[in-house]
Order: structure tokens, then sequence, then C-alpha cells
């Protein structure tokens, strides 16, 4: 394994702190989805606890210090975090870690929008929220031990833009409901 870059490694030592059993999850040679400044990169892909009808694809968690930043990566959704690797602790309350206990402590979901087979948006949601900008064929969210999953066909479902203009809203939402 190539040797962690000091982003990398003091990103490592936060991440191990909160969850010391993903160190077993550290890959040793990056996946080819990588391009970019990836010398020393935490590259960390995690098992999720996944309903076995979920694709094996969509099934881990990836996060990585890739270009100098933190990405966290699952099913067809991402997000970047810049994390100071000068500061002792992730204390920051939106952090990289704090956005990883909310994931495992199903406190967050995300949503995924499709059209077809291809990808049309992605977002984090509190589970029982709706996600209120995606649209596409279907829309589903997971939560990480599949407790809020759900999946909409919006084929039924009648979009609109709100009286703001800067939200959608429509029938058929209260799908995510997470009951």
């Amino acid at each position: 394994m190539t040797a962690l870059n000091p982003y990398s490694r003091r990103f490592a030592e936060v991440l191990f702190a909160a969850f010391p059993e993903w160190r077993a999850f550290m890959l040793d040679d990056l996946p080819e989805i990588f391009t970019g400044d990836t010398e020393g990169s935490l590259i960390v892909r995690v098992p999720c606890p996944a309903p076995a009808e979920w694709p094996p694809e969509h099934s881990w968690l990836l996060i990585d210090t890739a270009d100098g930043e933190v990405t966290i990566t699952w099913d067809m959704f991402h997000t970047h975090f810049n994390f100071d690797s000068q500061v002792e602790e992730d204390s920051n309350a939106n952090g990289p870690t704090a956005f990883l206990h909310q994931l495992v402590n199903q406190e967050l979901c995300i949503a995924i929008a499709k059209n077809g087979d291809k990808w049309a948006g992605s977002m984090t949601i509190q589970h029982g929220q709706a996600p209120d900008f995606l649209a596409g064929s279907s829309v589903y969210s997971r939560s990480w031990r599949g407790t809020y999953d759900t999946t909409l066909e919006t084929t039924d479902l009648t979009m609109e833009r709100d009286s703001s203009g800067s939200h959608y809203v429509g029938s058929g939402l209260p799908l995510f409901d997470g009951e």
C-alpha cells in the first residue's frame, strides 16, 4: 500500500477514532473510477448492512481523500467535505465524521432520482422527509440498515413548482414517510 500523504493520514486518524472497525476496509489499490491527484490518498470501502435486494454495486460506502478533500460516496450519491487537517479532532458538526455518524445512525438517508437506469439527481434527507426537488421516472431513498428504504414511481406524481418557484411539490411524496 502506498504511504498516506499528511492530509490523508490526519483524516484517517480522525475517521478510525470514530469508526475503528472501518480500518479493516482500507483499500490497497485505487478503484479505476479515481482520476486527478490520488497520490497518498486514503480509500475506505465499507460494506453496508444492505438488504439483499440492493444491487451489489450500491451496497457499500466509499470514503476517499483524493484531490485534497474528503468525498463520501454511497449508491449514486456523493458529497465533498473540506477537512481541516490541522484541527485536533473533527469537531465540526457539519464535518465528514458527523455526516457519517448521521448516516449509520439512520438520522440521514439518501434519495436518488433516476430516469430509467440513468442518474437524474440525489440528495440527503431526514428519514420521513420527502425529497423536495428530485424529478425522475423513479425516486428511492436508502437508509444505512434499510429501515427507511422507500421507492416511488413518479409516473403517478404530478410535480409543479411552488409559489416561490424554488421547490417542487406534488402528490405521492408522502410515500417517503418512513412508515
